[in-house]
């Protein structure tokens, strides 16, 4: 078919087809954005977009081979990738994660995170809000000094959006109470997980480990 034409082999793929039914650029959707006003406005060359292509790409290996050795240089590095190629950027950006922990420029990755759980809690997303929020409260995390409000907030969240039936969640509620240092209600709270994920074949292999977490914050 159309890949095996093309000669392409990767996943996902993807054929911009020019107005006069011609395939105007073959690659990886996440450069769609980059090409497609260009072959929409009818006045374009194929060479032209293959070479916007490539120098994007550039602009993103720039970022990794910066996060190896200079992390502030990679955020900048990013900032102008993101500037240039906004779609591609869109689609990249949780390696703010990783580029603002590692530069140790934390109020950018709070506001980042704090963007994140603003759309996550407008849609619903729990899974989202309780990465966010354990993200923040991680024991293994590089965080310094976590924004706990955000942490609690996302936690919060997700445990009304999933009802408190979702034992994982209440894992992370309960470690963001007792990071906060409110002990009663870390323990309360993950008792209530312990519970669950006992209840519930789908969340049994973690008991053990939400049990261990149980007696810490009881003092056991």
């Amino acid at each position: 078919g159309f890949m095996k034409a093309a000669g392409r082999r990767g996943i996902p793929s993807c054929f911009v087809v020019d107005g006069e039914a011609k395939v105007a650029w073959v690659g990886h959707t996440m450069w769609l954005d980059t090409v497609l006003p260009d072959v929409m406005s009818g006045k374009y060359e194929a060479s032209a977009l293959g070479e916007k292509v490539k120098a994007g790409e550039k602009a993103q290996k720039a970022v990794f081979e910066k996060m190896q050795s200079d992390p502030k240089a990679a955020i900048t590095a990013w900032e102008a990738f993101e500037k240039d190629y906004p779609g591609p950027g869109k689609i990249m950006e949780s390696i703010k994660y990783m580029l603002y922990t590692q530069a140790e420029q934390f109020d950018k990755l709070f506001a980042f995170m704090g963007k994140q759980a603003d759309e996550a809690i407008v849609a619903k997303d729990t899974m989202k809000l309780n990465e966010i929020a354990w993200m923040l409260v991680d024991p293994e995390s590089q965080i310094q000094k976590p924004d706990l409000a955000l942490a609690l907030k996302a936690a919060e969240k997700a445990n009304e959006f999933s009802k408190g039936e979702d034992p994982a969640i209440m894992d992370t509620l309960a470690r963001v109470y007792w990071v906060k240092g409110d002990k009663t209600k870390a323990a309360e709270t993950q008792a209530k997980a312990v519970e669950l994920a006992n209840k519930n074949e789908k969340y049994k292999a973690m008991a053990a480990e939400l049990e261990e977490r149980l007696k810490q914050y009881k003092g056991k």
